[in-house]
């Protein structure tokens, strides 16, 4: 007979399908604006920013909704050890994947507050964002590793019993992996605060006066993505205080209730995608190209017309 957690796993594994889904649709014009095109650097944050979307939900979406569906932790070798090697895996791919976006969160900011209040276009330039990238994604790779490998404290994990994530701690050891994580989510916030409020500190003078920020078509171009950045960071923000506020008032004989936070995950891995194409015309352009491509076709003058025979 199923249950609660059954369905309960059942939404999050569908919603977590259908988020990749929108994510498949969405990298493929963000990639081609981003490389091909080099419309923006900001295509490129956006690429990344959707990869990290991806790990995170597939370690979401298909292993921890099909764990709680199945009642025990599928992909792995021993289905009910929490602290298997395949469970750890997958744990590992789901904090780098958030740890890679946490820093998205700050070069999204600090992208915009470049751009819209120093009003400088050549720092982040084609070239430098992707030596930016270059550098940056191996940070959250080794942070995951080591959190996950090489601290002694506890091992995070994606619990199917707790329905959430959780630190499996050894009692007596100083919780660094839990302190890793704050901080990351702490540095992400305070720099994401930092820049969007200056902005919108000089957007509201700029208003004010003669001059107007939004003046012209690149500027007004800039005010969107700062809009749909701002938006992004949102959904992540809300994830990772929901993260660590759940364990603290969620009681452990309803567990049911933690889910919320993995249910959060997925609307934030899916606000990417969403945002994009339902907001950004660019990418809604990039699209409709890409699967609807304008038929050419030729038409013939009378002068040029072959002779015809009538029957």
């Amino acid at each position: 007979m199923a249950t609660l957690k059954y369905y309960l796993g059942f939404v999050l594994f569908s919603s977590g399908m259908f988020a990749i889904l929108l994510n498949i649709i969405i990298i493929i014009p963000v990639f081609h604006l981003a490389f091909v095109k080099k419309t923006s650097t900001v295509y490129i944050i956006a690429f990344f920013n959707i990869v990290s979307d991806f790990g995170q939900l597939l370690t979401t979406g298909i292993f921890f909704g099909g764990s709680v569906m199945a009642n025990h932790y599928i992909l792995t070798e021993d289905p009910n050890d929490r602290l298997s090697k395949g469970s750890v895996i997958m744990a590992t791919v789901f904090m780098a994947a958030w740890y890679l976006e946490s820093w998205i969160q700050i070069v999204m900011s600090v992208n915009r507050y470049v751009v819209i209040k120093m009003n400088q276009h050549y720092i982040f330039t084609y070239r430098t964002t992707m030596i930016l990238f270059f550098f940056l994604v191996p940070i959250p790779c080794i942070s995951a590793y080591v959190m996950e490998y090489v601290l002694p404290c506890c091992v995070f994990i994606i619990d199917h019993e707790a329905m959430s994530y959780v630190l499996a701690r050894i009692e007596g050891e100083i919780p660094y992996t839990n302190y890793m994580i704050i901080a990351h989510g702490i540095t992400s916030l305070v720099v994401s605060v930092f820049c969007y409020g200056a902005i919108f500190q000089k957007i509201r003078e700029a208003s004010s006066s003669m001059g107007s920020i939004t003046s012209n078509s690149r500027q007004k171009q800039d005010i969107k993505y700062l809009i749909q950045f701002l938006l992004i960071s949102l959904f992540f923000v809300m994830s990772w205080m929901l993260f660590e506020i759940c364990p603290r008032v969620v009681p452990k004989s309803t567990p049911e209730w933690s889910i919320c936070i993995a249910f959060l995950v997925v609307l934030n891995c899916s606000s990417n995608a969403f945002i994009y194409l339902t907001a950004n015309k660019e990418v809604q352009k990039s699209l409709k190209t890409m699967y609807y491509p304008t038929k050419t076709t030729t038409s013939v003058t009378p002068a040029h017309a072959p002779n015809m025979e009538l029957f």
